[in-house]
């Protein structure tokens, strides 16, 4: 992963004091070698005056949930606005994320995150949208990387689908006895661990962490989620998770792929 200069907060309203200087820099994210059309290949352009274009940090060096709320009073504009603005930034995060693949040691589980129903209720009785999860390890078994994705269901295809997009062949998967995870054997090799709090605690004990912290990082900012939005929401959490390492990292590669991500409108996240 190629570093990019770390700055502090004085160091980053220095360098991106003014609207020019923000657009410059977004502009430079997407086009590094100067515009290229992306339908005719064209390096001509035009400015569109009428349009505005910011870049944001908020999402990216925040390791804690990000309200729309809370962007609105620190960018100035309606929570409507910010809103959209989360999702636009989200959007992007995924595409970088998908290059890199878990590898080695993985811990591998499914969990249920839930939503509130109308009335506000919790708990049981609460929509339930199932999750899969892994975690790859390093050599010294501490936590690297994380992937959580949002399914129909942890039976049948969606875990073999789950693990061969997201961990390499060849790699160690732990997991508990759940005999979907059987089927996983071919590419992978599968070692399966009955869990039991006072039998096995420290079976996938960091990845039963990361989930903990993905479900805090959810209902602490969005107080649950259906099944529309959780996974930009899991995509987050993995994209700032993934780069808790990396101080100050996480800005300057988000604008562009926010960029160069698919465009998305309020009609469609509302439909």
């Amino acid at each position: 992963m190629s570093l990019h200069p770390q700055l502090n907060r004085i160091e980053f309203q220095q360098r991106f004091c003014t609207q020019e200087a923000c657009e410059r820099a977004l502009f430079e994210s997407k086009w590094p070698e100067g515009f290229i059309c992306p339908h005719c290949g064209g390096k001509h352009h035009y400015t569109i005056s009428t349009r505005k274009h910011l870049l944001y940090e908020c999402i990216s060096t925040d390791k804690r949930g990000y309200s729309a709320l809370q962007l609105s009073k620190d960018a100035g504009v309606s929570c409507s606005t910010a809103w959209l603005m989360m999702h636009k930034i989200r959007e992007g995060m995924p595409s970088l994320d998908e290059k890199y693949i878990l590898s080695g040691t993985v811990e591998m589980d499914e969990a249920y995150f839930g939503a509130p129903e109308k009335g506000g209720k919790r708990g049981e009785g609460a929509a339930k949208t199932p999750v899969l999860a892994a975690l790859s390890l390093n050599s010294l078994d501490h936590p690297q990387c994380a992937r959580l994705e949002a399914v129909a269901g942890v039976s049948g295809e969606d875990p073999r689908k789950f693990a061969i997009g997201s961990i390499a062949p060849g790699s160690t998967i732990k997991s508990d006895a759940f005999s979907s995870y059987k089927k996983l054997e071919d590419p992978f090799k599968v070692e399966q661990v009955k869990f039991g709090i006072k039998a096995n605690p420290e079976n996938l004990k960091w990845l039963h962490a990361v989930i903990s912290k993905a479900k805090a990082f959810i209902n602490g900012t969005f107080h649950g989620l259906g099944d529309k939005h959780l996974q930009s929401c899991l995509n987050e959490f993995c994209y700032c998770f993934n780069r808790r390492k990396f101080t100050g990292q996480g800005f300057f590669r988000l604008p562009g792929a926010c960029a160069t991500s698919k465009t998305i409108i309020r009609k469609v996240l509302v439909a």
